[in-house]
């Protein structure tokens, strides 16, 4: 008659052992898919930046053929009684594209020179200051207006400017 006391037990302790099987698999499932997911996202930064890097140095290694295409032509001008520059040179032939292991990559030198450079009629604005960022204009009953700040860049490929 023992053993008829204890079977009320034992069901009511198999439906909890049940429930925390089921908390532990559930809990161990959520951190295994929040472990993939960090890992994948930690491996997409990593793809992203060797990616980077790769580009960079090809960048890099595009702009060393271009100064060597500009000093042979050089050094061809030097060798010339009236030196000069035409479309018919090798800097100004046609872009051709460079098989890369995952495409291609083609680039262009262009001649600036005979170009209106519209950044030098802008005017410089003075550098601004903390101060004068914001400003209260008396005339405008209490408006508020910003200062303008011009930026100009410049590369060995040509020049842009914006307004802040």
């Amino acid at each position: 008659m023992s053993s008829r006391r204890c079977e009320p037990l034992l069901i009511g302790e198999r439906g909890a052992a049940l429930v925390v099987a089921l908390l532990v698999f559930a809990l161990a499932a959520a951190l295994m898919v929040g472990l993939q997911r960090d890992f994948t996202l930690q491996l997409q930064r990593t793809s992203n930046v060797l990616w980077g890097e790769q580009m960079w140095a090809y960048l890099r290694g595009a702009e060393s053929l271009a100064i060597q295409a500009l000093r042979y032509d050089q050094q061809l001008d030097a060798q010339t009684e009236s030196p000069r520059d035409t479309l018919l040179e090798l800097w100004a032939s046609p872009p051709s594209p460079y098989a890369l292991d995952e495409g291609s990559m083609q680039g262009a030198l262009t001649d600036l020179q005979g170009r209106f450079n519209v950044n030098a009629l802008v005017e410089q604005a003075p550098p601004a200051t903390q101060e004068s960022d914001t400003q209260v204009d008396d005339a405008s009953d209490g408006a508020v207006g910003s200062a303008e700040q011009t930026v100009g860049t410049s590369t060995a490929f040509g020049a842009s400017s914006y307004t802040i």
